[in-house]
């Protein structure tokens, strides 16, 4: 029969054995939930874009009075609002025509000042049942000096 004596620190092995790995798996679990988190963040934002820009952008280059269009800057805006916590200055944004035509935010932050129409009427692109595309990408940085990028896109049809 062994003694008492012969088991000390038993114990506290086994729970460094269980804890290491433990503490690895949390820390795991909390990174890929923050990931999640920031990607189902663009990729609502990305469609808020969208939206605003489908419902905002019918001949606005046209002289008709109207105040209601949709700009790179207000389309900007929509995104960076509904992108809560993640910040402009990491995040880049695609305003692409249904002709291919493409204006750029890189970053987001860039664009938020710019009052050019969008879309623009070459190529008829600001017409009712012209498609547009608005697409994001994030930077999520994930730790120990990781990081990767995480790519959102959202394709409207403009309404109004």
């Amino acid at each position: 029969m062994r003694s008492r004596y012969g088991r000390r620190g038993s114990s506290l092995i086994e729970f460094t054995l269980i804890a290491v790995p433990l503490i690895f798996t949390l820390i795991g679990t909390f990174s890929i939930s923050i990931g999640l988190w920031e990607y189902d963040t663009l990729a609502y934002a990305v469609t808020a874009g969208a939206r605003y820009a489908a419902v905002k952008g019918q001949e606005c280059a046209t002289a008709n009075g109207n105040t209601a269009c949709a700009t790179v800057g207000n389309i900007a805006q929509q995104v960076s609002n509904a992108a809560v916590g993640l910040p402009s200055g990491q995040m880049d944004l695609w305003l692409t025509t249904d002709s291919g035509a493409q204006t750029a935010c890189t970053p987001l932050s860039t664009c938020l000042s710019n009052s050019t129409a969008w879309p623009p009427s070459a190529n008829n692109d600001n017409t009712q049942g012209k498609m547009i595309t608005i697409s994001a990408q994030y930077t999520f940085n994930y730790g120990m000096g990781g990081s990767f990028n995480l790519p959102a896109s959202s394709t409207q049809l403009i309404q109004f």
